[in-house]
């Protein structure tokens, strides 16, 4: 890769990049978020995504960024060699975003989070490790702007099956990208295949278990089907949280989609019923050196904390629909 930072204008940051000897079946997504790393981009502030453009100069994407950075790339691809040009406006804010994500990953090498990753590294596999704040007033839930270290005082530790991130991916892909191409929100017919593809995974899946057997041969280390059945809870609730958009654009009538939160929330006071060590939650009792923070109850905390923060997003995501009260964890816990 080789790169060129120049700074054309006052408030305006072109960044250039080029790649020699693109091989014909090389994907161009995949190839540009690597020029782009190469550029030294945070990954967190731009996403390819299609575009409609007829240039022909113009590849088929274009880089879409956050709310505060905007930009547009060019790049023709021409003879295997694949160039971009990167502009954007608002030099300030892009150095004042990527300066908060630095501080923000910097709150995280602490030795409680330290520890905790080496013990997910020596498990070879049979765990699986999320970190959710005590409390924090962020729209997706992240740890406050503040924070400057995530210890045992400001943050939950949540130990689940391994193969929970895997789980997660696969409903991921089948409800939000089922296509296979990049995911991109358009409007009110995404939101309908959204809904539709969605109901039939949790009546399928969730609630007539058709695919039980075959996934916990799939996953090993999920260790029955209640367990299984809070990884595929979790993974679909998560998929509703990210999707926010499409949980408000569709044409669904209100009593279908309070019905499928009526039925969900049921669902997860089922799994609740559960032991922790049915649910395969936290740390065997050899391994949990701190119980506060490490042990199947304090996961099983962890997990109501961050399901009581998904329903009342939920709530607020929906209130222009009657779909009432939407609780993940029992009854004397949601309030």
């Amino acid at each position: 890769f080789r790169a060129r930072f120049d700074s054309c204008f006052d408030k305006d940051l072109v960044l250039l990049a080029r790649r020699d000897g693109v091989s014909k079946g090389e994907k161009s997504e995949v190839v540009l978020n690597e020029m782009m790393l190469s550029l030294g981009i945070c990954e967190d502030l731009v996403r390819i995504g299609p575009t409609l453009s007829r240039n022909p100069d113009i590849h088929g994407y274009t880089y879409m960024t956050s709310n505060q950075v905007g930009g547009n790339i060019h790049y023709p691809d021409v003879g295997g060699r694949t160039s971009i040009a990167f502009t954007w406006s608002s030099t300030e804010k892009l150095t004042e975003e990527v300066e908060e994500r630095r501080r923000y990953r910097q709150a995280f090498e602490t030795d409680y989070v330290r520890n905790a990753r080496s013990k997910k590294k020596s498990s070879g596999g049979r765990l699986y490790l999320m970190f959710w704040p005590r409390s924090s007033n962020e729209e997706h839930g992240h740890f406050p702007r503040s924070t400057t270290a995530v210890t045992s005082e400001n943050s939950h530790m949540i130990w689940l099956p391994g193969e929970y991130d895997n789980i997660e991916e696969e409903t991921f892909k089948h409800c939000l990208n089922e296509g296979g191409g990049p995911f991109i929100m358009r409007g009110t017919y995404e939101g309908n295949i959204f809904w539709q593809t969605v109901l039939k995974y949790f009546d399928d899946v969730i609630i007539e278990g058709k695919q039980t057997s075959s996934l916990l041969r799939e996953y090993q280390t999920i260790p029955n089907k209640y367990s299984l059945k809070l990884c595929l809870l979790l993974s679909l609730t998560r998929v509703l949280i990210e999707a926010e958009s499409m949980l408000q654009d569709h044409e669904y009538e209100e009593e279908e989609i309070r019905e499928f939160f009526e039925s969900l929330s049921y669902q997860w006071r089922k799994v609740w019923r559960k032991s922790d060590e049915t649910l395969g939650l936290g740390l065997a009792s050899s391994d949990c050196q701190d119980p506060d923070v490490e042990s199947p109850r304090a996961t099983r905390q962890g997990l109501y904390a961050m399901l009581k923060f998904y329903g009342s997003k939920v709530e607020r995501l929906t209130c222009d629909m009657d779909i009432g009260t939407v609780s993940f964890v029992p009854f004397s816990r949601h309030r």
